[in-house]
């Protein structure tokens, strides 16, 4: 007997092919049958699915849910709008191995967008799935370790090279992780302390996950006076160790750049040509987001929150930090103020909360450079922001990229929380990508689902998911393709999905007619070697 059946929806298998009529049965965690079933098969459940798309479950390859699904075990914003499982551990942030002092790694986890702050009570990646196992997750977790939190377990927020007894501690602890079942590592050559790291540094850590056949996915040094270069970097460690390299959220910020994705996407398939394994993800909008102190000039980051605020509230070097905060974020690029929008704040800014850093700036009789020190100062990492720094038809050319992946670049939220403005992309990634950008004709529907579900399992390595076959886990959306889209905004973002009907996580059916069930499907997926 089969436990469930979907009958006469539209399947799209998740591998590019066309769609195609059929039934499907589910036994227990497995898809059992793909195909046609008699109206004499016993089930325990039926769905009609007619008018209906089933699809695998999207596997949402950059996200930042690592504290999330500890802190908000019902944080359900990802699973609403289809992720059955989300890669974490991104841009070098991931909660261990956990430095000497563990306020040091919760606090370098808390300037991650939507996290906050949890001092863990782990000490390595072991301590930590177990945690998120206790939390018994709505989707899959699939961990990345993070190199700043390499770095920081080695040698705190020191900005020099590794000496190399320092050098070997990152070693070990990254052995340790990848026997643990982390799929890989990432870097934030852009967020501190991993942008401390020169390239000699990262590829002796990525020859280690080259060797256990892990990912390296990176949110590359994105400065303004060599956004390029920094893709360079990116794809001579892949050159130097063999390794899968991914580039995360693919990208131009800076405006003289816009409008040249091309040449991203040249030089990737440049690296193909030589047998480097390269490939990208994207989210299908044109603004990102961040924390507030991550804009400030690096020399001012040092020593993490600490070290930063001392030096802000120092009189002797505000002429100077102000100096070099008006000479451009990312090291050069020009300060557009009014794209830069509040979208959390403590609560001594929380007036601020949907205005711009120029708004803000006009109603204080202050300049935008001395508003960005006043706000660091009251709200610290509990300023967010987005940052509207990026050109649509960029975004659209990464889209059309036939190896480019979807990733959210968010963390997991609760949908009723309401706190703040969040990024949109934070509840409308996948129905986005599925309708604006499938209407549009930037991709037909059998890609745009492979692009969300088996090209990003099979980037990080996972097996049985991101496909619809016998014998694959019951990971599935099932959704309506005239009414799919996104409907959070940035004004508004905390409007779920229209058009995904039913989810199911491990055979769990988790969402049900849009609304979720109440019942826990998730897993820590992890890499056996």
């Amino acid at each position: 007997m089969l436990d469930l059946v979907i009958r006469h929806s539209t399947v799209v298998d998740g591998t590019g092919a066309p769609e195609f009529p059929a039934d499907l049965g589910i036994v227990r965690d497995r898809i059992a049958v793909v195909g046609r079933i008699g109206a004499d098969v016993p089930a325990a459940q039926v769905i009609d699915g007619t008018g209906l798309v089933t699809a695998p479950g999207f596997v949402d390859i950059h996200t930042h849910s690592d504290v999330n699904v500890i802190r908000h075990p019902d944080a359900d914003s990802k699973l609403l709008q289809g992720v059955t499982t989300e890669v974490t551990g991104n841009c070098g942030f991931s909660p261990f191995p956990v430095a000497a002092e563990p306020r040091v790694t919760a606090d370098h986890m808390a300037r991650v967008p939507d996290v906050g702050l949890l001092v863990p009570d782990w000490s390595d990646a072991v301590g930590y799935l177990d945690a998120v196992r206790r939390a018994r997750p709505l989707t899959n977790v699939a961990p990345l370790v993070g190199h700043g939190a390499l770095r920081l377990s080695a040698m705190g927020h020191a900005q020099r090279p590794p000496d190399e007894s320092e050098q070997e501690v990152m070693r070990r602890r990254l052995r340790d992780a990848m026997q643990a079942g982390c799929w890989g590592m990432s870097t934030g050559l852009t967020w501190s302390p991993s942008s401390y790291a020169d390239p000699a540094e990262i590829t002796d850590l990525a020859g280690i996950v080259a060797h256990h056949g892990g990912l390296y996915a990176t949110h590359a040094r994105v400065y303004g006076d060599n956004e390029f270069g920094a893709v360079d970097e990116a794809i001579g460690v892949a050159h130097a160790t063999g390794v899968r390299v991914q580039l995360s959220h693919a990208a131009l910020n800076n405006p003289d750049n816009w409008g040249a994705a091309d040449r991203v996407l040249a030089a990737v398939d440049r690296a193909a040509t030589a047998a480097a394994d390269v490939s990208i993800d994207v989210y299908p909008y044109a603004a990102s987001g961040g924390s507030l102190p991550q804009f400030l000039p690096d020399w001012v980051q040092q020593g993490g929150e600490p070290g930063w605020r001392s030096r802000l509230s120092d009189p002797g070097l505000r002429d100077r930090v102000l100096a070099d905060i008006r000479r451009g974020w990312y090291r050069g690029i020009p300060w557009r103020w009014d794209r830069f929008t509040i979208a959390r704040s403590s609560p001594a800014d929380a007036s601020a909360i949907g205005r711009t850093l120029a708004e803000v700036a006009l109603r204080t009789g202050r300049s935008p450079a001395e508003a960005m020190i006043d706000l660091c100062l009251s709200s610290g990492d509990d300023l967010e922001l987005v940052v509207h720094s990026r050109d649509e038809a960029d975004v659209r050319a990464f889209l059309g990229y036939p190896n480019c992946a979807i990733g959210s670049d968010g963390s997991a939220l609760p949908v009723g929380r309401r706190t703040g403005r969040p990024h949109p992309r934070t509840m409308g990634t996948f129905p986005r990508v599925l309708g604006r950008y499938v209407r549009a004709g930037v991709l037909d529907l059998p890609e745009a689902v492979r692009r969300c579900t088996r090209l990003p399992a099979e980037r990080v390595g996972i097996p049985g998911r991101g496909v619809l076959r016998p014998g694959s886990f019951a990971d599935l959306v099932v959704f309506d393709p005239a009414r799919i889209a996104d409907a959070a905004t940035f004004a508004d973002p905390w409007q779920p999905p229209r058009g995904i009907r039913h989810v199911l996580v491990n055979g769990v059916w988790s969402v049900r007619d849009g609304v979720r069930t109440g019942d826990r499907g998730g897993r820590v997926l992890i890499a056996r070697r």
